[in-house]
């Protein structure tokens, strides 16, 4: 007779690449030296960085914060480009690592 379990429960991230991933992001850049840190953003572009945080899309931020769908979408944009992040992934790991 077949077993009645149900499958493990998938995570979405695995801990040990996680932390390895976030270690290597507080190392440094191995490409050229970032622009600046969170520290140097705006007001706004710190309201967007806590929304890309908490996984919003470009869409939802734009509905939160009453922005139209390009400057949600350039908002984003210009934050990686002032903490030189390659990724949307990078910008949200130093303000949750550094408990900003």
């Amino acid at each position: 007779m077949p077993s009645a379990r149900s499958p493990p429960a998938r995570r979405c991230c695995r801990p040990g690449p996680t932390a390895r991933l976030i270690a290597r992001f507080l190392r440094g850049p191995s490409g050229p030296p970032a622009v600046g840190g969170p520290e140097g953003l705006s007001e706004r572009e710190r309201e967007v960085l806590a929304l890309v945080a908490r996984g919003l899309t470009n869409t939802e931020i734009g509905e939160t914060l009453s922005l139209s769908p390009l400057t949600a979408k350039t908002h984003p944009s210009r934050i990686m480009g002032e903490l030189g992040a390659r990724d949307r992934a990078q910008p949200v790991i130093v303000p949750t690592s550094r408990d900003w």
